[in-house]
């Protein structure tokens, strides 16, 4: 599935054996954690999420696989509820541009991972998303009053977290092995094109209708309509790059 894309590209950097004991730190509703207990039978999973809801999903899911699962209801930008030196593999996914203080978020990663454990730390850029099918001007208005108003999904978001990952991570203790890209790609207007198209409407809705976009509804509605064409006429272009980090925990002190 292509939602399922950017999840599958962050398991093949988690390395994952039988014996790891993988921390999703925002784990959602579970497609990281799934996408790697269907690669590694016997996987010990922690989920830590804020949203009881997705939390709920991710369990259900989970539950249908052999994966040894605990689950966290809570804020990863507060202290874990994990024990030190505890997992060997940490991944967060599309978290950190919601976060006041990312590297403190890093630092805890630090404390909970055992010497020298792998953690895989991936965001898309979202003022960088690319559509293609409407009027160029009017599209840069829209997906920039996006990017600008995106904290209006409910809390803080800083919508080019995904160029700045690799400072974030610079920032840490964690030793930085590798960057990398994922890229979706959609030619038809549907599935999460479909979905991301929808949100950004809906969001820069929601700021159009506070007076806190250069764009009105109007402008929405005729963009819409220009996709729907262009979708129908095979002219329609989606891309979203999510950015990969890898990274190591301190070595065992000698």
């Amino acid at each position: 599935m292509e939602r399922l894309r950017i999840h599958q590209a962050i398991v093949d950097h988690l390395a994952l054996g039988p014996h790891d004991v993988l921390l999703d730190l925002g784990c959602g509703n579970g497609f990281t954690l799934a996408t790697a207990a269907s690669r590694v039978a016997g996987l010990s999973l922690i989920g830590v999420d804020a949203d009881a809801g997705a939390l709920a999903a991710a369990r259900s899911w989970l539950g249908e696989t052999d994966a040894r699962c605990q689950w966290f209801l809570g804020d990863v930008g507060a202290p874990l509820p994990i024990p030190d030196d505890s997992v060997t593999r940490v991944v967060c996914h599309d978290v950190l541009e919601y976060l006041d203080d990312p590297v403190a978020l890093l630092a805890e990663a630090v404390r909970v991972m055992q010497p020298d454990a792998l953690s895989v730390w991936s965001h898309v850029d979202y003022e960088a998303l690319v559509v293609g099918g409407a009027d160029r001007l009017l599209t840069r208005r829209v997906v920039n009053a996006y990017a600008d108003a995106s904290y209006l999904r409910g809390r803080r978001s800083d919508a080019q977290m995904g160029r700045k990952l690799v400072a974030v991570v610079g920032r840490s203790r964690l030793r930085r092995l590798g960057v990398d890209a994922s890229v979706l790609i959609a030619t038809d207007l549907e599935g999460p094109s479909r979905r991301r198209v929808d949100d950004i409407a809906a969001t820069v809705r929601r700021a159009a209708d506070r007076g806190a976009a250069d764009v009105t509804s109007e402008d929405l509605d005729e963009w819409l309509r220009q996709l729907a064409v262009a979708g129908q006429r095979g002219e329609f272009f989606y891309s979203q790059t999510a950015y990969i980090v890898t990274a190591r925990s301190p070595s065992p002190v000698a």
